[in-house]
């Protein structure tokens, strides 16, 4: 589910949850929203460290292929070590060009803090050669991924 698809559903239930809780009570909706909250929290979160908008597309309808993924999309390598800590993501996904940073400077310093370096990163990028994966290997990176990618790679 990506983060505008979790917005607009949040928003649903909210107001889903005002029209009928004349009905069936406020303690009633409260609950529910609660249960509906602990559903999306227990999805395992995504977060796609990606600038092309095309390639997170076809990311996030890769996840969607196994449903009960949560993805947030950042494309500005300065904001991702503040989301990676404050949201603790199960995985990222991470480019290695990146406007304004390189991915393997952002793998090395998110692997080297203790509030991130447990998460698995993926390196996700259009750079193919052995060098390349095997810089990106040896720099943290659990897995590497080259563009274009097939969906099942990705989802393997």
């Amino acid at each position: 589910m990506s983060w505008a698809l979790f917005q607009a559903r949040l928003r649903d239930l909210r107001i889903s949850c005002m029209s009928v809780a004349e009905n069936v009570g406020a303690r009633q909706c409260e609950l529910w929203l609660k249960c509906e909250f602990a559903m999306i929290e227990a999805m395992p979160r995504v977060l796609i460290v990606e600038d092309d908008p095309k390639i997170v597309q076809a990311i996030e309808k890769t996840l969607s292929l196994s449903p009960g993924f949560s993805t947030r999309w950042i494309s500005d390598p300065g904001k991702v070590m503040g989301e990676a800590v404050d949201s603790k993501p199960d995985l990222i996904l991470l480019d290695v060009r990146l406007p304004g940073g390189d991915g393997r400077v952002l793998l090395k310093t998110l692997k080297a803090n203790a509030a991130t370096g447990r998460i698995p990163v993926i390196m996700v990028t259009g750079m193919a050669s052995d060098g390349d994966k095997i810089l990106g290997l040896n720099l943290g990176a659990d897995d590497y991924v080259v563009k274009p990618f097939s969906a099942m790679e990705l989802l393997a």
